[in-house]
């Protein structure tokens, strides 16, 4: 099965019998139910999170045997109450799920979950008890904290048979593993109590190995005791421990694992993106408002470069892609004319028509006119701004041409730097112009990326904390969700200076953190008398600065790792890693370890981008750089300004 199913669309396929079903939900609101107040509880990296299930159900196996057990586990999107309902109350003969997997934030009274517009609704014990009432699920599954209270209520009042749930915090990677194991046994054919059982035994012996051999028989005992009294708060069962969802297989079973993150097709470039974007919750909130009304077919998202419009673009279509048939990503950076082609051939590959089959293009666009008139699509179209005037005409007639009122198509626009007539006067209201992070965003981007290689943490020095801003600066961590007792105050405090020095700018943040990486002698101090130091009159002109000088700090460092960022100036929409392989490989006699080690190098430094799995390319900001300081002949770019 390779079809990305919605959690209705599942069960009523054939093959849907033939697994132990399993209903995904990962809510990650965006905002809290009030105004622009963060949601409570900490944001999940809900596709970290989907990536780490989806990759522990598939490597899941028979130990005797080798196969594959048949578990189908379909995500929730949007995890909604609605939607949450409709999907455990299919209605006709057709298939139910039988479990349902929660990993999220809970509280005595309730779950969160989220509203259609990506804000937080916490559904009470009563909304529970409706929602899994008759639905005919086995077992519920709640990974997460204090839900003792649910679990009685769904097994008394809602009649689920059986349910696992945790009676204080837990250790959310525990819990992780601990259900996966769960599953596998489950779909073998063992009890809910026996499977729970041997999970836990599964996850003492994998412990082993990481005791310390030289330590005594007793200590040895009492790490086992601890860590089973850490396993048994993880999950215990409230209901009957008998329950059997599958009857024991006897024989091989052919159907292997079957995930489905429940989006519509789509190609989105996220890449890194999804883990790394903090911040524009309301923003985030207000798209997807207007897309919901479909009152225009445009909206439009403005701002300076490295501001971040291509990123809010592309969350807000991930976050939105359940309203669509698909979802159809065209950039047009660096290019005079809109690529026509490229766009055609998306939408007969996401929707099976022939555009691309017709004579000429103005009978290719009024197909493309019909079509999005009749299906709902949502079009993002990057980095319009390098179009000529003319092309600009063009596609906002284009737009105007669909009827939206039948449809519901749309499309989300980038421009720099604020307006491009006439497409930002189609848009109308539906515009966003944006400005740089909050105090709170920036933080927790910086502590992000930072994170994300924790040896820089031993860059970020602390420095003494007034007795003033102290207040501030707890407000500022608890508003980014960072636990500053963890990491310290004075460190909260620096990477605060940090990102003012930055001017709070994603891109500048972005190539701050890559000067860290990549410069063994910079420190915080360093990095800040840097951005103190950049030239420019616009804050554009200062992150231009900043590249160069990043481009040139990589070149000392290694000049291989500027040919190869140099080398993507080729191409258009990116470069696969076999590509880059290839030109490489023709122009070099390293070997592949190397290669690896210089794409390493460039990621690091911030000035290559990963866009998609195995795929990369430059920020508009990087491309313009190096367009304008180099020349492209047959065979390498020479840099105008210094030889690299």
């Amino acid at each position: 099965m390779e079809k990305n199913y919605f959690a209705n669309e599942f069960l009523i396929t054939p093959q849907a019998e033939k697994y132990l079903r399993i209903l995904v939900v990962i809510p990650s609101p965006i905002l809290g139910s009030v105004d622009d107040e963060p949601p409570s509880g900490s944001p999940l990296d809900l596709w970290g999170e989907w990536r780490l299930i989806r990759h522990g159900i598939e490597a899941t196996k028979d130990e005797v045997t080798g196969d594959s057990y048949p578990i189908a586990m379909i995500r929730l999107n949007p995890p909604t109450l609605e939607r949450f309902y409709d999907s455990l109350h299919p209605g006709g003969s057709f298939s139910q799920y039988q479990v349902v997997h929660f990993a999220g934030h809970g509280f005595s009274g309730g779950l969160q979950l989220e509203k259609e517009n990506g804000k937080e609704y916490i559904a009470q014990i009563g909304d529970l008890v409706r929602v899994f009432g008759n639905s005919g699920v086995r077992l519920a599954v709640l990974n997460a904290c204090e839900t003792i209270n649910i679990a009685y209520a769904l097994h008394d009042r809602a009649g689920v048979p059986s349910i696992l749930c945790s009676l204080c915090s837990i250790d959310d990677e525990d819990a992780k593993r601990l259900a996966l194991r769960v599953y596998a046994r489950l779909a073998r054919g063992d009890t809910v109590g026996d499977a729970l059982h041997e999970a836990k035994q599964f996850l003492l012996k994998d412990l082993l190995p990481k005791i310390e051999l030289n330590i005594s028989e007793a200590e040895l005992e009492k790490q086992r005791v601890e860590y089973q009294q850490q396993l048994d708060r993880v999950f215990t069962i409230v209901g009957n421990p008998n329950v059997r969802i599958l009857g024991p297989r006897l024989e091989k079973v052919e159907e292997k694992p079957f995930c489905s993150f429940s989006e519509p097709p789509h190609d989105l470039p996220v890449g890194e993106l999804l883990g790394q974007f903090v911040g524009r919750g309301s923003h985030l909130v207000q798209i997807s408002e207007w897309l919901s009304q479909a009152n225009n077919i445009c909206v439009a998202i403005t701002g300076i470069g490295g501001i971040g419009k291509s990123a809010l673009a592309l969350i807000a279509a991930v976050r939105n892609c359940w309203r669509y048939d698909a979802v159809l990503y065209v950039t047009a950076k660096d290019q005079t004319d809109f690529p026509w082609n490229l766009f055609f051939s998306l939408l007969d590959s996401f929707l099976g028509t022939n555009v691309s089959g017709q004579k000429d293009q103005g009978l290719q666009k009024a197909s493309a006119i019909r079509l999005l008139s009749f299906r709902r699509v949502l079009l993002v179209l990057d980095n319009l701004e390098s179009l000529r005037q003319e092309e600009h005409d063009l596609l906002t007639e284009f737009l105007r041409s669909i009827d939206l009122t039948r449809s519901g198509t749309m499309a989300l626009v980038t421009l720099r730097p604020t307006e491009k007539q006439p497409l930002t006067d189609l848009a109308g209201t539906y515009r966003i112009r944006l400005s740089s992070l909050d105090e709170p965003s920036a933080l927790l981007y910086l502590f992000k990326r930072i994170s994300t290689n924790g040896a820089l943490w031993t860059k970020v020095t602390e420095r003494p904390v007034k007795n003033d801003e102290r207040i501030k600066l707890i407000q500022l961590a608890k508003k980014a969700w960072i636990n500053y007792h963890a990491i310290s105050l004075g460190r909260i405090a620096s990477l605060v200076d940090l990102a003012n020095s930055a001017y709070c700018h994603p891109e500048l943040l972005k190539l701050t953190v890559g000067n860290l990486l990549i410069n063994p002698r910079f420190d915080l101090s360093a990095v800040s008398e840097r951005l103190e130091r950049l030239e420019g009159h616009t804050l554009e002109e200062k992150v231009e600065d900043m590249i160069g000088k990043m481009v040139k700090d990589l070149n000392a460092i290694k000049a291989e790792a500027v040919k190869l960022i140099r080398m993507i100036l080729v191409f258009r929409g990116g470069a696969s890693e076999d590509s880059l392989m290839f030109l490489y490989a023709k122009d070099s006699s390293k070997n592949g370890s190397e290669f690896e080690r210089i794409i390493e190098l460039a990621v690091g430094s911030s000035l290559l981008d990963v866009i998609g799995s195995g795929k990369y390319d430059l920020h508009p900001l990087v491309r313009q750089y190096l367009s304008r300081n180099y020349l492209l002949t047959k065979t390498i770019m020479v840099p105008k300004i210094w030889t690299g």
